[in-house]
Formats: C-alpha cells, structure tokens, sequence
C-alpha cells in the first residue's frame, strides 16, 4: 500500500510539473519543453505530453499499480501521450491518436494508440521497436471529434 501511494505521488507530481511547466521554445504557436525524460509540446489548445520507457521499465511501473499489462507483439520501448486542454489544465480522454515513429533508418512505422486509464492517469499508447540507437522523431495525429492536431518531437535513444 506504501509503494502504491508513493507511486501515485510520484505520478501526481510529474503531471503537475507537465501542467506548471513554463520554459520552453516558441515556434509561432508550438511551445516545447522537457521535465526530465518527458518531451511536452502545446499547440492549438493543446498540451502533449510523451514519455518513453523501455518495455520492462513500463511493465514494472504497470506491475506496482496493480493494473493489468496489455502487452502487444515483441516491441522494445513504450510510448505514452497524455493531452490536456489548455488553458483549463483538463485531460483530453475522448480524442483519437495515432502515433508515426521515424527511426535513425528514416523507416516509419504507424500505429493507433490505445487508452490507459487508472489511478487519476489518462494516456494513450503504444509499443514500439527502437532498439538502435540515434534519432527518434515521433509524430501524434490527434482527432478531437474531427479537429485534427498534429504534435511531434525528437527521443534520442543513446
């Protein structure tokens, strides 16, 4: 129970820390940030916030919460988008996200993320291959009941 609550603040934190971060680079109407190994972009009224985990790092975190792993066919890394609308600081649970993940081989590969949902956190999600290291560059299409926002950013896997 312990570990579950620190879990949990731990989690509430990071996503305070997502939803107060100020720094970043303007690029017209995208601001970009980094909280730690989090990549946050906000364009259009909307905050993107990825994280990418390693596939057991995700499978640890998933095992402490109690919450049941959905596990896809053999993918190295994991990746998670949580939205919020801006400014009002609210989850964006109802939208429709595909990712697109171009490699240090400049190969894309495209996949529908699928919601997360448990202890306060909304994500949506994907695995993926990205066992080279160099460039990631990925891309989310997020349709908000036909508005179409597209946000993307750069992991570099080392």
């Amino acid at each position: 129970m312990k570990r579950n609550i620190i879990m949990l603040s731990a989690v509430v934190s990071v996503i305070f820390m997502i939803t107060c971060a100020k720094e970043g680079h303007d690029h017209g109407d995208v601001q970009r940030s980094e909280v730690g190994n989090t990549k946050i972009v906000t364009t259009g009224g909307i905050q993107a916030a990825f994280d990418l985990m390693d596939r057991a790092h995700h499978e640890g975190m998933m095992k402490k919460m109690n919450t049941p792993v959905e596990t896809e066919a053999e993918f190295s890394d994991y990746l998670l988008l949580t939205l919020m609308k801006k400014p009002e600081n609210t989850l964006i649970k109802d939208a429709v996200v595909s990712f697109s993940i171009k490699g240090p081989g400049n190969s894309i590969v495209t996949k529908k993320g699928h919601m997360m949902t448990g202890m306060g956190m909304h994500h949506y999600a994907a695995g993926f291959n990205m066992k080279a290291k160099g460039s990631y560059t990925v891309t989310a299409e997020i349709n908000l009941s036909g508005k179409v926002v597209t946000v993307d950013t750069v992991f570099e896997k080392k």
